[in-house]
């Protein structure tokens, strides 16, 4: 009878771990951003006035494009996407913005 009940245990608790992995291995995948029609404010208008042009986000909606020196990237490009003719490295956007031709020489460090 001990021998059926740590048989038992030993079961239950290799059954709670590959529960626990598998809980852990599908919140890690269903980790993106979830996209909704509108924006958190439910503002569904494209952006306007926006310095250095129009770029889609992740869920494919408009936002206005970060200009040079600004935050970019990310996870999910969470931080913002660069305008045309700038680039993103070590989260900041860099070269020369062709809205503006205001530049932003880039070193990373």
């Amino acid at each position: 009878m001990q021998m059926n009940t740590s048989r038992r245990i030993k079961n239950f608790g290799l059954s709670l771990s590959i529960f626990a992995v598998f809980i852990v291995c599908f919140s890690r995948v269903n980790s993106a951003p979830r996209c909704t029609a509108c924006n958190f404010h439910g503002d569904c208008h494209p952006p306007q006035n926006c310095v250095y042009g129009v770029v889609k986000d992740y869920c494919g909606r408009d936002i206005c494009a970060k200009g040079p020196g600004h935050r970019c990237g990310g996870k999910w490009n969470s931080l913002g996407i660069c305008g045309e003719g700038l680039f993103c490295s070590c989260n900041r956007c860099g070269g020369c913005s062709l809205n503006t031709i205001e530049c932003f020489n880039l070193t990373c460090i």
